[in-house]
């Protein structure tokens, strides 16, 4: 088969490519969301902030899929894998933290309260490793959504996703104008219950519609994402206006604009691929996990030389996002990236496209040589030497016709007569 007929047989894997792409761009707005952006508003990086949400919407695209058998074993292997990742990065943050406190001698509080706050809301009481919360959630998450679909209740879903999403308004942007006030706290923050399984359940949405979100024009998602922009600012401003802005950690401009974002790049036609595309998942995850120890390492390293103290404050982001790059390249293929890598394959269920999808270079070649082991014309069979038993027995059958046949002296013992000789006494 050549590659043109692999190309027609294989299936899309546009899905998979569009996403790759998103993430990485989602990646840069992720840094950005959190070390900020040289302009003096700050319109940008709380914008940017969409990302999170996101990221929560893909991972329920590729998990939550239309079988519930192949489901729920995505999400054992989901849970199996996360839990992993949140174990691994919960003890490199404590460990970071231990060397911070042991070099700058400060130390921190632990209580009750803060012991409620890490496991119920997710948050994160040490200076290095709040990004922990994110994958803390979506184990929470899929956890719950877990047992949902075991007792076969994921049918709910939308009920599920539009009771946590108006927990998540109510209780998060708007809770100053509602005066929200539960034992000091006047907000909740982003967690398991108001940003993972509102935007993973959105996720489902997504590829239960799909072929209804796929046929939408490209140019509509990007006016909604725009219209989600100018929406989420207006909001800030709002709340600003009024003295009621406890938190702007969502708006609900960007959840249109994560959707938005999501929908078009599932549905993007004839994306093409690369190394990125393939590896998204690792990239992306093992970024995340450096992001914040590289970018405060590089701070440090700024504080020692001193004179581009400057510098760094308006592009540490920058800085950071590219040595993070650099170190998810170099450990793509070793066993930390399997915490955060899923293969094409697993993610749709259909193998990838040679064409759409050229993994590296290693995996190019190894194409390249498949498609040239089937030859263009058929080896000849190999002779067989089989013996012509119709003429064998011709020339027997001709021989006993003509003539008797010529027969050797043999000694053949005469019963008769032995018979004769054994029983004639008798």
């Amino acid at each position: 088969m050549d590659k043109k007929a692999a190309q027609a047989e294989a299936p899309a894997t546009i899905n998979v490519i569009g996403a790759g792409y998103l993430r990485m761009i989602l990646m840069i707005l992720v840094t950005i969301s959190a070390f900020g952006f040289p302009e003096p508003t700050g319109l940008v990086s709380a914008i940017s902030r969409f990302s999170i949400s996101a990221f929560f919407i893909l991972s329920g695209y590729f998990v939550l899929v239309d079988s519930r058998k192949e489901r729920i074993l995505k999400l054992r292997r989901k849970i199996a894998r996360t839990l992993l990742c949140f174990v691994a990065m919960l003890v490199f943050y404590l460990l970071i933290n231990a060397i911070f406190f042991m070099v700058s001698r400060a130390s921190v509080a632990i209580s009750l309260r803060t012991v409620f706050e890490v496991v119920v809301l997710n948050t994160w009481p040490l200076p290095i490793g709040n990004g922990l919360w994110f994958i803390q959630a979506m184990l929470y998450a899929y956890v719950l959504i877990y047992i949902l679909d075991k007792l076969k209740l994921m049918k709910f879903y939308p009920v599920i996703m539009v009771i946590t999403m108006i927990i998540m308004v109510l209780f998060g942007e708007f809770s100053g104008l509602i005066h929200f006030n539960f034992h000091g706290y006047t907000f909740i923050p982003g967690n398991w219950l108001t940003r993972a399984i509102p935007y993973i359940l959105l996720g489902r949405l997504l590829r239960q519609k799909e072929a209804v979100f796929t046929k939408v024009r490209a140019w509509v998602y990007i006016v909604l994402i725009a219209v989600g922009a100018a929406l989420s600012v207006a909001e800030i401003f709002l709340l600003l206006r009024l003295g009621a802005l406890n938190y702007e950690g969502h708006m609900i401009g960007f959840g249109i604009m994560a959707f938005a974002a999501c929908a078009l790049a599932v549905s993007k036609p004839n994306a093409p691929g690369f190394i990125l595309t393939f590896y998204d998942s690792a990239f992306t995850g093992l970024m995340y996990v450096f992001l914040e120890p590289v970018y405060y390492l590089l701070a440090l390293l700024a504080g020692l030389i001193g004179y581009v103290v400057g510098v760094y404050a308006l592009f540490g982001a920058f800085f950071a996002f590219v040595v993070c790059f650099m170190l998810a390249f170099v450990l793509r293929k070793t066993i930390l990236a399997k915490l955060f890598f899923t293969s094409q394959e697993k993610r749709t269920g259909k193998p990838a496209d040679p064409e759409e999808v050229p993994v590296d270079p290693e995996w190019e070649e190894k194409w390249k040589m498949e498609a040239v082991k089937t030859p263009e014309t058929p080896e000849p069979e190999p002779e067989v030497n089989v013996p012509d038993w119709d003429a064998e027995w011709d020339i027997e059958v001709s021989a006993s016709d003509d003539e008797p046949a010529e027969t050797s002296d043999v000694n053949v013992p005469d019963w008769d007569a032995e018979w004769d000789i054994n029983g004639g006494g008798e």
